[in-house]
């Protein structure tokens, strides 16, 4: 077995490291959040998780008393059915955006231009401004924004608030790990 060298071990060359090249090569760092357009949905399916749980305790009751109960095991197929088609609606609804950190500037010009916004309504501004100048794909006007809050619900839009600030004033950034990743790459044959 081939051993390999520690990092105390090997020998920082610095020759022919250009650092403005690499400056020129680097950028901000960008994450992503998942919004579902079909929010509704969440709902209808819980309420049908319920219906289901239900119909299958009565299959069950049935069962375990010695009587076929078909109708309650066909009612729970159906809800069954129900729940995937909604689940694949929802999923059919998601939108993935992605943020991308904003500069320094950008962030002074932000709180800069909220002086301007009456009191009440300065924290609701500068999310806005902040989604509609960290949002690359799909890039948002403010208006856009607004929209989205108002059809997604104040959940999701807090979500990518939350996101596009974290991106943008994270004092890191870290090799990205994803163990589906590194599953799928150790699986032969995929």
């Amino acid at each position: 077995m081939e051993s390999r060298p520690t990092i105390d071990k090997v020998p920082l060359d610095t020759t022919g490291f250009d650092l403005d090249t690499w400056l020129e090569g680097a950028a901000p760092p960008e994450r992503v959040v998942v919004v579902h357009g079909r929010g509704d949905l969440a709902g209808e399916y819980e309420q049908l998780e319920n219906e289901l749980r239900d119909a299958n305790e009565a299959a069950s009751g049935a069962a375990s008393s010695g009587m076929m109960n078909s109708a309650s095991a066909a009612r729970a197929r159906e809800i069954a059915d129900r729940m995937s088609v909604i689940r694949a609606d929802f999923e059919a609804s998601k939108l993935t955006i992605r943020l991308r950190a904003i500069s320094k500037d950008v962030q002074a010009d932000i709180t800069a231009g909220a002086s301007s916004v009456a009191d009440g309504e300065r924290s609701d501004w500068i999310a806005e401004q902040y989604i509609a100048a960290s949002a690359v794909r799909p890039a948002f006007t403010v208006e856009q924004v607004r929209k989205l809050r108002d059809r997604c619900g104040e959940g999701q839009f807090l979500a990518l608030y939350e996101a596009a600030v974290e991106v943008s004033v994270n004092r890191s950034v870290e090799v990205p790990f994803s163990l589906a990743h590194s599953a799928t790459l150790a699986t032969p044959g995929t």
